[in-house]
Formats: structure tokens, sequence, C-alpha cells
């Protein structure tokens, strides 16, 4: 009777350790994945605005040094809108995140 209840209470107390730990696992690993975007938005807001307004600054002084040089001609409107316009559109009217 003694041998009968000690393997009882033995068996019990492995399925009370063992049994829990086993119902707790989690059947199916959730995704962690996302889109991305905010990642994005912090490389754009960090990196990549800072750069476009240094841009902006070394496409107004080469506008300015090469003024003199390119006054009158017809393609002084392209070289302003490719020095001065696509650096400003790309640092300050692009939304966040977007390149």
């Amino acid at each position: 009777m003694k041998k009968k209840m000690i393997f009882v209470l033995i068996t019990l107390l492995l399925f009370v350790f063992i049994v829990p730990s086993v119902y707790c696992q989690e059947t199916e690993k959730p995704n962690y994945k996302g889109s991305g975007k905010g990642e994005a938005i912090m490389f754009d807001l960090f990196f990549l605005r800072p750069l476009g307004i240094i841009s902006c600054g070394v496409g107004l002084a080469t506008a300015i040094i090469g003024a003199p040089f390119i006054a009158g001609r017809p393609e002084a409107r392209d070289i302003g809108d490719a020095l001065l316009n696509e650096p400003g559109n790309f640092a300050v009217i692009r939304p966040l995140g977007e390149y």
C-alpha cells in the first residue's frame, strides 16, 4: 500500500510540473515582421534630409559662383532648376520616407 501511494504521488508531481509547461508553449510563432515604413522614415529624417539641405547650400554656392558665366544664356533656367529646385524639393517638399 505504501509503495502504491509513493508511486501515485511521484506520478502526480511529475504531471504537475511537466504538463503545464507543455501547455504554455506557443503553437504558432508570432510574426514580428513590420512594413519597414518606420525605418524608412527614420533613415530619411536623420540622413537624407540633412544631406538634401547640405546639397541645397552647395547648389546655391555653385549657382552664385557660376552666375557670371551663364548670365543671359537660355540654359540658365535649366541650371538653376538643377542646382536649386531639385535639391530643395528633395529636402523640403518630398514626404518623409518616400525617395
